[in-house]
């Protein structure tokens, strides 16, 4: 998004850019790719609001990480409906391992501020605030 906003990545952005990819249709190899998430209302939580979470995905393993919770690890080719937990099969070890150091040893949890938008005919505003300046997208 920040290559397509300002033209260019800032040097102290993280990961690459996708712009490439979007436009030429470019795969990228080996790629890994980390989501983070909060969530709310988990069965076992009742009183938790606001849980951290985060997801690691490498080649066909799927590493979710939840605070609280029993951690989770699919192989997403074989068993692409995440239904067969591998955290306890002996054979998985070494992957859980890894997963999960790198999931958690460069993760700075922090409190996420909600962005307020604007819908105006085929632009989205985003409002600024201490993070960013005002933004636009056009779609």
């Amino acid at each position: 998004m920040t290559e397509l906003i300002v033209g260019k990545t800032p040097t102290t952005e993280q990961g690459i850019s996708l712009v490439n990819v979007l436009k030429n249709n470019i795969e990228i190899k080996d790629r890994v790719v980390f989501s983070v998430f909060r969530g709310e209302d988990y069965t076992l939580l009742p009183k938790e609001k606001n849980v951290p979470s985060r997801m690691m995905k490498k080649g066909y393993y799927k590493f979710i990480y939840t605070h609280g919770v029993i951690h989770q690890l699919y192989d997403v080719k074989n068993d692409p409906n995440k239904l067969n937990n591998l955290i306890f099969c002996k054979e998985h070890q070494n992957i859980f391992k890894e997963m999960y150091f790198q999931t958690l040893a460069e993760w700075r949890f922090q409190e996420y501020s909600p962005i307020i938008t604007t819908l105006k005919k085929n632009e989205i505003i985003l409002d600024a605030s201490s993070n960013f300046k005002e933004y636009a997208l056009f779609y």
